[in-house]
């Protein structure tokens, strides 16, 4: 798939200047090493030029002051529906708790388009790749920088897994599906 690398640079960019301050629950690295691999994911599955873009752009209605306008004038319309596609939360300013927001993100899932499914895989998939990493330098104490345990993220992450049953056969969801194994394994009651 022919590739404009500008337009990815573009929205590293914002991403990178929008998610400055942030940095990762677990390690504590710069949040945006998140989006970067989220792109790399994506582009490795040979995903749709605005699905990557999108992708890069995903965490931005949630976590940083960038708006839909600022969104849609920048990458298009189609870039913009797929980041409400995925996003959680389009104004952060209203507060609900974890459960809800997750149970949320869990339903839509089936009503979701192919380039929504793989941008939540990618991100999902990159998360549990953290998660695991941290583990491994920090064991158990790991789960005690979420906002919940390791026995809500493996319900959360369990369920999302099954809503991604669409992309079964891609090399996202066998990475996903290996890296929930590598988390949450001897957790699972599925084995």
């Amino acid at each position: 798939m022919k590739r404009r690398y500008n337009e990815i640079a573009r929205a590293l960019a914002l991403a990178a200047t929008a998610h400055e301050k942030q940095r990762r629950k677990g390690n504590g690295t710069p949040y945006f090493v998140h989006p970067a691999e989220v792109a790399m994911l994506l582009i490795e599955e040979d995903a749709p030029q605005e699905v990557v873009v999108a992708g890069i752009l995903h965490d931005l209605l949630e976590d940083t002051k960038v708006t839909p306008e600022e969104i849609r004038e920048g990458f298009g319309g189609r870039v913009l529906e797929l980041v409400t596609e995925v996003s959680e939360v389009i104004n952060p300013v209203e507060k609900e708790c974890w459960e809800a927001r997750k149970e949320r993100s869990i339903a839509k899932l089936p009503q979701m388009s192919q380039g929504a499914l793989l941008i939540t895989c990618a991100d999902k998939l990159s998360n549990l790749r953290s998660i695991y990493q941290d583990e491994k330098l920090e064991g158990s104490r790991v789960w005690e920088k979420f906002n919940r345990g390791q026995s809500q993220q493996l319900w959360y992450y369990r369920s999302i897994l099954e809503g991604l049953k669409p992309l079964e056969g891609t090399g996202l969801y066998g990475e996903l599906k290996r890296y929930m194994d590598l988390v949450f394994g001897e957790h699972r009651d599925d084995r």
